[in-house]
């Protein structure tokens, strides 16, 4: 039953048929029982008029008889019936007069039938019983001739009024026939109501069976953890608003369900980052289907704490490279930002003068910033829902690049130099094998520099400990500026330092060796106002060619080195002799 109706008003249209019927039929009934009883009483009282009216008759022709036949034979034995009968006509007249009264053209029939009689029986009637016997055989006959034709008028008279109650009993008995046949209309109509009512709460009985049998199968798939089940329902009464509903809320189940998932992907995958850089790229990765917006970008906070930069992004959205605390408003309130790219909305300076919608994200952890997630966003993207998931999203990012930090932070004070930079001892020799046997896999050479600068205790000596730590400063800014992002520049302790060439032969090590010397003798360094003396450094290069050397042994080949470059007089490069 899909007839745009609800439930309700079904239910309603069911109950109300055989209510409307039975009323409809209830007053057709009472009706129909009231003209038939009223149609019964006039046919009751037609017969009643037809059987007084035929004892009228016959009164008047056993009056006429008795008269006739003693006027035709003198016999006074045939005279007797005519006293009886004539009474019996007036008290059938009298009768009669009562039962037509209602019916005024009858009444003047009847009426003249009784004058009828009345003239014969004062004419005819009485003067032939009154006959001397005497009188002649012509005279009576004739008076008998007269007798007859008053009889002929009594009896069109007679004829007429009972025609017409005839006429009258006919078309009585065809509407006490009507009357029965509406009786039973009605009663079949009120079966028949009966019937189409008991039919379509059948079929709604059914419908509703199904329905409730659907969504029971589907809330027992959803319960089972099947949250793609769906309740295929058609209409718009309430089942089908329930299997609406039911199917809504198991599609919002399952994307809350699959945001659940990739929520606890992308934090495991944070998890298990090892560096700032990788869980940039985890954000570029797994952002786009984690958040469903169509562009978003990553902001760091620098070191100095005074902006940002643009450190990853996904999507096409024009962003500029770096900005200050004072270009966005989340920054500036500390709090998630939302533009629904209305006329009456107020956009960051970051973002593009076009109205769109978009979200500012702040990345907080231990009450410090430490950047920010920019969405571009479409309408829907603005729901309770979304912003729930946004929320979520920039706090486990920040916890994680928080945390990320403060791990390279620690593992840069355990490895590298606090004063150089450079990273440390320890560094090195935890890298130093590692390169060795990466050489050794990819058949590549690797040299090896060791630098200590020339009579750095006159340094010390001459301008105190600042003085030597103003050059050590400045030789490790050197030395981060000079190699490539492959090479491993190391303070291996005091004024010594170390760098790993991965990939160098003997002659470039050399030369570059070379350069580091020139250079550091063409640095001009100041304390304060002093200006410190020249800066020299004596190096040894160390090379690993098809050599089977550890670490250890290559450090010691590039220290031999260094020790001739300083025995035969300083600021110089010595190539340690292969093997």
């Amino acid at each position: 039953m899909h007839f745009g109706f609800s439930i309700r008003q079904k239910l309603f249209v069911i109950a109300a048929l055989p209510v409307l019927a039975g009323l409809a039929s209830g007053g057709v009934l009472r009706k129909a029982l009231a003209q038939s009883q009223e149609d019964a009483a006039w046919v009751k009282h037609t017969l009643e008029v037809l059987t007084h009216a035929q004892v009228l008759t016959e009164a008047v022709l056993e009056a006429q008889t008795a008269a006739r036949a003693y006027l035709l034979t003198g016999d006074s034995t045939f005279a007797a019936p005519y006293g009886p009968a004539s009474e019996r006509f007036t008290r059938e007249y009298a009768t009669l007069r009562n039962l037509v009264a209602d019916n005024p053209p009858q009444e003047v029939r009847l009426s003249g039938i009784g004058e009828l009689f009345d003239r014969w029986r004062a004419r005819d009637g009485a003067p032939s019983l009154a006959v001397a016997p005497s009188t002649t055989g012509a005279q009576r006959l004739a008076l008998a001739r007269s007798m007859t034709a008053q009889l002929d008028e009594f009896r069109s008279g007679a004829n007429e009024f009972v025609a017409t109650e005839q006429a009258l009993l006919v078309g009585r008995e065809t509407r006490s026939r009507d009357a029965i046949r509406l009786t039973v209309v009605a009663e079949g109509t009120m079966a028949a109501a009966i019937a189409v009512a008991s039919l379509l709460a059948l079929l709604l009985g059914l419908q509703i069976s199904r329905a409730a049998n659907t969504l029971a199968a589907a809330a027992a798939a959803f319960a089972r953890g099947d949250l793609l089940a769906t309740a295929e329902l058609q209409g718009d009464d309430e089942l089908g608003q329930t299997a609406t509903a039911f199917n809504q809320m198991a599609r919002q189940l399952a994307n809350r369900k699959r945001g659940e998932e990739r929520m606890k992907t992308f934090r495991e995958a944070l998890q298990s980052a090892i560096s700032p850089d990788e869980a940039v790229e985890i954000f570029e990765r797994l952002s786009p289907a984690l958040l469903g917006v169509r562009a978003g970008d990553l902001y760091l906070s620098r070191n100095s704490r005074n902006g940002l930069f643009l450190a990853g992004h996904f999507g096409q959205a024009e962003r500029p490279a770096s900005m200050t605390f004072d270009d966005c408003w989340a920054l500036r309130n500390s709090r998630p930002y939302w533009v629904d790219g209305s006329e009456g909305s107020i956009c960051c300076a970051h973002l593009s003068e076009e109205k769109k919608a978009s979200v500012c994200l702040p990345l907080h952890a231990q009450a410090e910033v430490r950047g920010m997630v920019v969405l571009s966003l479409e309408p829907q993207d603005l729901s309770t829902d979304s912003r729930s998931l946004e929320l979520e999203f920039a706090e486990v990012l920040g916890m994680a690049l928080a945390n990320l930090q403060l791990r390279e932070m620690l593992r840069n004070q355990a490895i590298r130099d606090p004063l150089t930079g450079l990273y440390n001892r320890r560094y090195l020799e935890e890298t130093l094998d590692r390169e060795l046997s990466r050489a050794k896999r990819s058949r590549q050479p690797l040299a090896l520099l060791m630098l200590d600068v020339d009579h750095f205790k006159r340094f010390n000596d001459d301008h105190g400990h600042a003085a030597g730590d103003v050059v050590l400063k400045e030789l490790g800014r050197l030395l981060l500026d000079a190699f490539r992002g492959s090479d491993i520049a190391c303070r291996l302790g005091g004024e010594e330092f170390v760098v790993v060439l991965p990939g160098v032969g003997a002659s470039e090590a050399q030369q570059r060796a070379e350069r580091i010397r020139h250079d550091v003798k063409m640095m001009s360094l100041r304390l304060e106002q002093t200006v410190l003396g020249p800066v020299s450094v004596s190096l040894g290069v160390a090379v690993n060619v098809g050599q089977e050397l550890s670490g250890r042994e290559l450090l010691r080949s590039a220290d031999a080195a260094l020790y001739i470059s300083k025995r035969e007089g300083r600021d110089r490069v010595t190539l340690a002799k292969a093997g």
